[in-house]
Parts: C-alpha cells; structure tokens; sequence
C-alpha cells in the first residue's frame, strides 16, 4: 500500500507487487485551501481484519478542524466513510 498526502487530499494505492501495477486507489479529500493557504492533514493507519483503515484531520489556515475515517476492503478497494 502506499500512501501520503497532498494539498487537501490523500492518496492511497495498493500495487501489485509482481508487475508494479496499481491493484486500485482513491483520492480521499479532507481540508480546504483558504486565501492560497493549504491544510495541514495527519493520519494514521492500521490494517486489520482484511481493512485498511484510516483516520485523517486536516488543519484548516483558521485553525477549523476536520476529521474523516474511512475503511478500505484490501482486495476490492471497496471504501466506506
């Protein structure tokens, strides 16, 4: 699995390590730019159960806070919120 974060999403991937393919991924948005200035957005993971979960806040530039989890099926990529 690979995943990071970039101006007001992360992304995740899982690939197929055989042939370097992407098995299936998602944008998951969280945060918003306010005046040009990007969110900072922490998250944490943890695969259990045949789920890749994760749980992400993102800082807004004025200092509101959001946060999401969602649960990703490792086989299909299946996600719910």
């Amino acid at each position: 699995f690979t995943l990071g974060s970039w101006d007001d999403y992360i992304t995740v991937k899982r690939i197929n390590t055989l042939d370097c393919t992407e098995k299936w991924g998602h944008e998951l948005f969280i945060g918003k730019t306010i005046n040009g200035n990007l969110p900072k957005i922490t998250y944490s993971r943890l695969l259990e159960g045949g789920y890749l979960h994760i749980e992400a806040t993102a800082v807004n530039y004025d200092g509101s806070k959001e946060t999401k989890s969602f649960k990703i099926d490792i086989e299909t990529g299946e996600m719910e919120e």
